[in-house]
């Protein structure tokens, strides 16, 4: 591609799509709610980019979840479930909430 095209440029592709899809993306034009075929065509293909991005991402996330936890996160598991939360307000007794080692 040459240097001058940057991502504020565009470049003209000539693509076959099937009847309906022609008939779809020109109705959504038509009821305004894209600009124009390509303004449709770029979008879709847009949603499409971000969905393989999100796939993935959660690819990745489901990997992390099969290794085993470090030492660190272990500790910051228990400490999490051991947790004291204090309740809200004026009126509390903190002395009752206050964990005594």
């Amino acid at each position: 591609m040459p240097p001058r095209y940057d991502a504020g440029m565009s470049v003209q592709v000539t693509v076959r799509l099937p009847d309906d899809l022609v008939k779809f993306i020109d109705q959504q034009v038509a009821e305004g709610k894209v600009p124009s075929r390509a303004t449709a065509v770029a979008k879709a293909l847009r949603r499409e980019q971000r969905r393989l991005l999100a796939e993935k991402d959660a690819e990745i996330y489901a990997a992390m979840a099969k290794e085993e936890p470090t030492e660190d996160e272990k500790s910051y598991r228990e400490w999490m479930k051991n947790r004291v939360i204090p309740p809200m307000g004026d009126d509390v007794d903190w002395e009752a909430v206050t964990p005594h080692a």
